[in-house]
């Protein structure tokens, strides 16, 4: 059997922590992050068993790439195995996406403190809501790329059970494969890219907070 490549996701995040400054506003603040943090907390912790996943998946893909049309029996137990290591990864985005929608339920709380605050320091609650809101939106993003990379994976382990398959409906499913992972991977780029910049902006907000002592 032609051997082709598939590169799988491997998920790098970046983790987003509270901070501890001033009082009433910033401390209604510090806790709401806070809390956004221990609400992520089964996303985190998921993180290398699926980056593990990953890597166990796409060795054991290598390996069947390499096997020859008379070793049917050998293909079909790898494939089972990577089916079922594929059902794991669909497990582990299903328990992240529940974690950061239970985090992202946070975010009226921040509205709540942002009806309470004036001026520039409303402004400052606004533009950290914002980014908490870009963040959130970007794992969306990628959650929906991530499905569909896992079901044209499906299709595809599928497909090489198939005896006598048609190597170029094969070759094709690989490339529409590959494209999807190169999306994937922009999505994961783009999520990493909103936690560094609410993180940067977190950071501002809190120190505005103290150096105008507001409340």
């Amino acid at each position: 059997m032609k051997k082709y490549m598939l590169m799988l996701v491997l998920s790098c995040v970046i983790i987003l922590s509270g901070c501890t400054f001033g009082s009433t506003i910033e401390e209604d603040l510090s806790k709401v992050l806070s809390e956004m943090h221990e609400a992520e907390k089964t996303y985190r912790d998921g993180q290398k068993d699926l980056t593990e996943i990953e890597q166990t998946e796409q060795n054991l893909f290598n390996k069947t790439m390499e096997l020859s049309q008379e070793e049917h029996e050998q293909l079909k137990d790898n494939i089972a195995d990577m089916k079922e290591l594929l059902e794991k990864r669909t497990i582990h985005i299903e328990e992240e996406t529940k974690s950061m929608e239970n985090a992202k339920k946070l975010v009226s709380d921040i509205e709540k403190i942002e009806k309470e605050a004036e001026g520039d320091t409303k402004a400052e609650v606004v533009k950290l809501k914002n980014a908490i809101n870009d963040r959130y939106q970007t794992h969306t993003i990628f959650v929906n790329q991530y499905e569909e990379l896992t079901k044209l994976q499906g299709e595809l382990y599928e497909m090489l059970l198939v005896e006598d398959i048609d190597l170029t409906k094969l070759e094709k499913q690989v490339e529409e494969l590959n494209a999807q992972n190169d999306e994937v991977t922009t999505a994961i780029k783009e999520f990493n890219e909103a936690t560094n910049s609410l993180n940067e902006i977190k950071d501002e907000t809190f120190d505005y907070f103290k150096k105008n002592n507001s409340k």
